[in-house]
């Protein structure tokens, strides 16, 4: 470590040149000001408590009344007479496809004027609108088993009082049912009346009867066809199948086939492009409609993502 020596003398010589320099410090021009300090505001915090039941929690402001009405819970503000309403019905798969035009539409269709739509996830939306002078800020919520609509109204005189306390609460809101997994979707199709689930990094496409999945990191590719129909696969045997399935393709070794007449599963290898691939087919047959399945993927590749698929494929 460094060390310097300094003399008493010298430290007397600056001590006396600093005492000139502050006593010959000029005054501050007329035109200057000194600028005003600028305190740092903190927003007081919001006092919540939380509420629990079997089913779900939300957090709730402090002071705010516990009351139920029509099996809907319910909590008011004494204050202001705002309210945060929580309602549950059995889960529905529909619920899956909405967006801002049917949102816009059934609210419109009972006289509320939509200010804002958004879809927080792949199940959760959140709304906002407006009837008669009274706001609205809606949040929904859904897993396979329940729905849950938690609703905060209040006045737009009191906006300013209450909106971030309903905010905080609406957004606490969390629930317990089987849980739509984070970074996947639901996609419900009206025609064919049946839903997949789809990771939302996956490319998506759509013909007159097909859709198609695809992940561009992996070399996943799902196709899923639907047709109308009350027939079944009883007619359809083992090698008719599988000289339609190896069409096209090299070294196409079936090791799986099972056909009920209601459902038929297969399974086979194939190369192509210098690589190996496995392919898998899954047909069911509702009575009125004939769903078929076919993923295609590369050997190597983890099989997670399309378990994930096929346990959660519904019809209904």
């Amino acid at each position: 470590m460094l060390k310097y020596k300094v003399s008493i003398g010298a430290l007397a010589a600056v001590a006396v040149l600093l005492s000139i320099l502050i006593a010959a410090k000029p005054e501050p021009l007329p035109e200057y000001h000194e600028e005003e300090s600028t305190e740092i505001t903190v927003e007081p915090e919001i006092s919540l408590f939380t509420y629990l039941t079997d089913s779900y929690e939300i957090d709730v402001p402090s002071g705010w009344k516990e009351a139920v009405k029509e099996g809907t819970t319910m909590f008011i503000d004494p204050e202001t007479a705002s309210v945060i309403e929580v309602s549950q019905e059995p889960y529905y798969p529909q619920i899956n496809a909405i967006d801002e035009n049917a949102a816009a539409s059934n609210l419109s269709a009972e006289g509320y004027a939509i200010s804002e739509f958004h879809r927080i996830s792949g199940s959760a939306y959140r709304c906002a609108y407006v009837k008669d002078n009274i706001a609205y800020l809606e949040y929904v919520y859904w897993d396979f088993d329940n729905v849950y609509t938690v609703l905060g109204k209040y006045s737009p005189d009191y906006y300013s009082k209450v909106f971030d306390k309903l905010t905080a609460s609406l957004e606490s809101f969390q629930h317990y049912g089987t849980q739509i997994p984070d970074s996947w979707s639901v996609l419900y199709y009206e025609y064919g009346n049946f839903a997949i689930m789809a990771n939302n990094s996956w490319r998506y496409y759509e013909s007159s009867d097909t859709i198609t999945l695809e992940d561009p990191v992996t070399g996943l590719i799902i196709d899923v066809s639907v047709y109308i129909s009350s027939g079944d696969f009883s007619d359809l045997d083992q090698l008719s199948f599988t000289d339609e399935a190896a069409s096209g393709k090299y070294n196409y070794i079936q090791s799986a086939y099972t056909n009920t007449g209601k459902e038929l599963y297969a399974f086979a290898t194939y190369t192509a492009n210098g690589g190996n691939y496995g392919e898998y087919h899954f047909g069911v047959a509702s009575g009125e409609y004939i769903y078929l399945v076919k993923v295609t993927l590369p050997a190597e590749q983890d099989t997670t993502d399309m378990q994930i698929f096929v346990d959660n494929f519904k019809y209904y």
